[in-house]
């Protein structure tokens, strides 16, 4: 038996198939989309409280400002502290809400840095790119005590994370802890 399909038949047949070629894509983008909830929010972790002490030859350094720049992908966060008079400074554990669609485009990576600028010189108190987005208790142990001497000589510091064990903390500070 040989079926003869007419021109007309043809065009309808190509435009049917063009429809229902469309309709299984945005299915399964929706299916995939819906599965890895790509446009909800997801906290972030940027940083842990901090609480350090900034001195110069052991003596307390008052009134010094001290910038804090945390980045998320390509949105950067910036705050200050002054320090008080014995030269203690502290900041507030950070924390946003990101939508998973740019978390996935943008690499999900953070840096934390914690700088000062001193009589013209600026110093990096801490730098580091954590791993995860989620709290990081060793992270948090060492910058809930940072004790930072402008005349100490900066180091890189490792360090084994408590949540990912297979990745290590790399840290560039004048600080210790």
């Amino acid at each position: 038996m040989t079926f003869i399909i007419s021109p007309k038949n043809k065009i309808t047949m190509r435009f049917f198939s063009i429809v229902i070629t469309f309709v299984v894509f945005f299915l399964s983008t929706q299916s995939i989309a819906n599965m890895l909830d790509v446009d909800k929010k997801s906290d972030v972790h940027l940083c842990p409280e901090v609480l350090g002490q900034l001195v110069i030859g052991g003596q307390p350094i008052v009134n010094q400002e001290v910038s804090r720049e945390l980045a998320y992908g390509s949105e950067m966060f910036i705050d200050t502290a002054i320090t008080d008079g014995n030269g203690y400074f502290i900041f507030p554990e950070m924390n946003i809400a990101a939508q998973k669609t740019s978390m996935l485009l943008e690499g999900e990576k953070i840096q934390q840095a914690i700088v000062i600028t001193h009589k013209e010189q600026r110093y990096t108190l801490w730098h580091t790119q954590p791993v995860g987005l989620k709290f990081n208790r060793a992270l948090s142990e060492k910058l809930n005590q940072l004790y930072c001497d402008l005349t100490t000589s900066e180091k890189e510091s490792e360090f084994q994370s408590y949540e990912h064990p297979q990745g290590d903390y790399l840290v560039q500070s004048i600080c210790r802890w």
